[in-house]
């Protein structure tokens, strides 16, 4: 994407609509950023740092490389774009990586330092020390060896095929090792590497994308229930997430309860929900909403629920039209979350350097 930088003197103004119209008919993508004069220049000169890391995001999705670690879970219907959809709308390049390369570390042994695992999973064990999951039916003390190595078999995976971001086919670790991915996803994150899970191709590509533009660690969910409050805005609540919340508790993955996951208590405040995909990964749903803490969720029927995933999480969105969207035209089943609102920043982005910019 090209930025033409554009001020009040010498025909600079007129002399930028004129380039940047032939550019657009020549196939290219840009925009015009007038920096004004008086009263209008910091206004200006904010539009053009945003239009600057606009173009820096760009240049890092298109410098990015994407493992998918296994094919993508079946039921993921709407989630599965191919390499070629990928690079040509948002540059990121997906790289194929049999699951094979990831069992067969865990089935060898794999080749970890002396001490290594034990180190690794001493993060997990000081977790557990918090009390377990009584709530999940979890004692307070959880097996971390195996998803320690789960975690030392995906990051060597990572640095292998110099991945910004994975998404792993979880469930595939699950049946033949009877472990879960959960707590390698989440130490990922926390080190900087987006990591999803079910090799949702969509929501990785949001979880980075949503990173680039907010330097946060986003949080990956399901949409569990919609429903109305107060008369006014729907509940939403999302379940199900690979990254470790502030606050947790260690517990087992909720579908085969075995493994390592987290509890996690997410705290209040407002927050964002997006979700690329469309065939051609040119949509985009994004809202904004609030965390709600306990005391606000007694009694709207969104209490904490054993029945789904461990970390679960009510807000409140705008109202019944981001509802019916997601309901009428849904993207897919997971979402992304950011903290605060940032709707606005995304949709400049997707609209000024999204889908198809050149």
């Amino acid at each position: 994407p090209l930025l033409l930088v554009a001020h009040p003197f010498a025909s600079s103004l007129p002399s930028a609509l004129e380039t940047l119209a032939r550019l657009q008919q020549d196939g290219l993508h840009g925009r015009v950023v007038y920096l004004g004069s008086g009263a209008q220049q910091d206004e200006g000169w904010a539009t053009l740092q945003r239009a600057l890391q606009g173009v820096r995001v760009w240049h890092q999705l298109h410098r990015s490389r994407i493992g998918l670690v296994g094919a993508p879970s079946e039921w993921l219907v709407a989630s599965t774009p191919s390499a070629g959809a990928v690079a040509s709308s948002w540059g990121p390049s997906l790289v194929d990586i049999d699951m094979q390369e990831l069992l067969s570390k865990l089935w060898d042994g794999g080749h970890w330092e002396k001490g290594e695992v034990d180190q690794v999973g001493g993060w997990v064990g000081e977790a557990g020390k918090a009390g377990g999951c009584p709530s999940c039916g979890v004692p307070a003390t959880v097996d971390a060896e195996p998803a320690a190595k789960v975690y030392l078999a995906l990051r060597q995976l990572v640095d292998a095929h110099a991945l910004a971001c994975c998404t792993v086919r979880c469930f595939d670790v699950v049946s033949a090792k009877e472990t879960t991915g959960c707590y390698s996803l989440a130490r990922l994150l926390d080190e900087g590497v987006i990591a999803g899970c079910e090799g949702d191709v969509c929501s990785a590509l949001g979880m980075l994308w949503g990173k680039l533009m907010t330097g946060q660690v986003p949080w990956m969910a399901n949409v569990a229930q919609v429903g109305r409050t107060g008369g006014r805005s729907p509940s939403q609540r999302p379940h199900h997430a690979p990254c470790r919340p502030l606050l947790m508790r260690t517990t087992t993955h909720f579908e085969s309860d075995r493994g390592v996951a987290f509890k996690g208590a997410v705290p209040p405040g407002a927050v964002t929900l997006l979700r690329v995909g469309g065939r051609a990964l040119d949509r985009l749903w994004v809202e904004e909403g609030y965390v709600l803490d306990d005391r606000q969720a007694q009694g709207t029927g969104t209490e904490w629920s054993p029945q789904l995933c461990r970390t679960q999480v009510v807000r409140l969105l705008g109202g019944r039209p981001a509802v019916e969207e997601l309901l009428v035209r849904p993207l897919g089943n997971h979402l992304v979350m950011l903290r605060g609102h940032q709707r606005a920043l995304l949709e400049e982005w997707f609209t000024q350097f999204g889908p198809g910019t050149k």
